[in-house]
């Protein structure tokens, strides 16, 4: 016993002295990319996402008088975090954006590590580092943009502090941490509302973390009870949500010449709006921004090609948990503009999804080796 507790304490060294020169390299990683990339420069003759958060972050008070359209006045946790921390709103939220990606890598890393090991967590975080943002008028003429970079580059949006939310509400799910989900959920509300696509995962992992009969009709009966239960941890952020939408009134579209061209008069969340959206992503398709623009090149060929190694089983597990999040993240499609920021907010899933086929894909390597050569790996 002594001998295995000596073993098992020299691990746990070696793994923490490797996860601190890790997360150091993160930090001059992100360092290195805050000081070299520039930031945008706004501009008061057409008010992009950008602009209105940073108009929020003078002065919080504006989101009360019509002047920001929805879903931006929605959102104003960050604006009101970047009003208080004492320098210009350019630095504040470059600091806020600075201080989310690094913390979010770092809640990737040990949120990976529940279920693989620390060699494919870090792989989990170099793809964190390596995804793409595409951007394109017309194919093949194609510009790529670090998943990181165009947040620092952008400075005054809530990419960030969202992309932190969403990781610490998958962090807390799968630790079954429902009070801190909770909280996490009420406070992502604020920042960016594609939070609450969290919540059919927590749903889904904390009912079938319950033992219930395999018969379906006995299963279903058996859920009721755990599911009312679960509601408490939910209806707060739902309510919130709901509340704010009361509470303040966007400007309207009209107000603003480039909103008005893109949404052609219509309301945002009118059905006419996403007909319209649903018309432009056809015709996107159509005209050559398909498979390789909305997957290949967003989340990169290294990704999928890891992916690609899991065998049926895993693949299903990973649809049965995350199936219905990233439906929700691509059905934003049809309500957003900006595609590229919208559909990496599911880059955690299918992180995970590479990195579970990194694992099968190794765990057969070394079956094979073990069992034709005998030479003797553990993993």
């Amino acid at each position: 016993m002594e001998e295995q507790n000596k073993k098992r304490f020299k691990i746990n060294i070696y793994d923490n002295k490797f996860e601190i020169v890790l997360f150091l390299a993160f930090l001059v990683y992100l360092v290195i990319a805050r000081a070299i990339i520039p930031i945008y420069k706004l501009h008061s003759t057409f008010l992009w996402d950008w602009d209105f958060y940073e108009m929020m972050a003078k002065d919080p008070s504006i989101i009360f008088r019509n002047e920001i359209i929805a879903p931006f006045c929605y959102r104003p946790l960050v604006p009101f975090l970047a009003w208080i921390i004492p320098f210009d709103s350019s630095t504040s939220f470059a600091i806020i954006n600075f201080t989310s990606s690094y913390i979010a890598g770092i809640l990737l890393f040990y949120t990976l590590k529940i279920e693989f090991d620390t060699l494919e967590s870090s792989i989990g975080l170099f793809l964190f580092c390596s995804l793409n943002f595409p951007i394109s008028i017309c194919p093949p003429c194609i510009y790529e943009y670090k998943f990181i970079h165009l947040i620092f580059y952008l400075n005054y949006v809530v990419d960030g502090v969202g992309y932190l939310f969403v990781m610490c509400c998958f962090y807390c799910i799968l630790k079954h941490h429902k009070f801190a989900y909770c909280l996490l959920l009420v406070f992502g509300v604020l920042a960016k509302e594609v939070v609450l696509f969290t919540i059919p995962i927590f749903i889904i992992y904390e009912l079938l973390n319950d033992k219930a009969p395999k018969r379906t009709k006995k299963r279903l009966k058996v859920l009721v009870k755990p599911f009312c239960s679960l509601l408490k941890y939910i209806i707060p952020s739902l309510l919130l949500f709901v509340m704010l939408r009361i509470a303040i009134r966007p400007a309207s579209i009209t107000q603003y010449v480039n909103w008005d061209l893109i949404y052609q008069g219509n309301p945002y969340g009118s059905w006419d709006l996403i007909k319209l959206f649903i018309d432009a992503r056809l015709y996107q398709w159509n005209s050559g921004y398909n498979f390789y623009f909305y997957s290949l090149c967003l989340w990169g060929p290294f990704l999928l090609f890891l992916a690609c190694f899991n065998r049926l089983e895993s693949f299903s597990r990973w649809v049965k948990y995350y199936g219905v999040f990233i439906a929700c993240v691509y059905l934003q499609l049809l309500m957003a503009y900006n595609f590229c920021r919208i559909l990496s907010i599911g880059f955690f899933p299918m992180i995970h999804l590479a990195i579970s086929g990194f694992h099968e894909m190794r765990s057969s390597a070394l079956e094979l080796l073990n069992s034709k050569y005998h030479i003797y790996f553990t993993y």
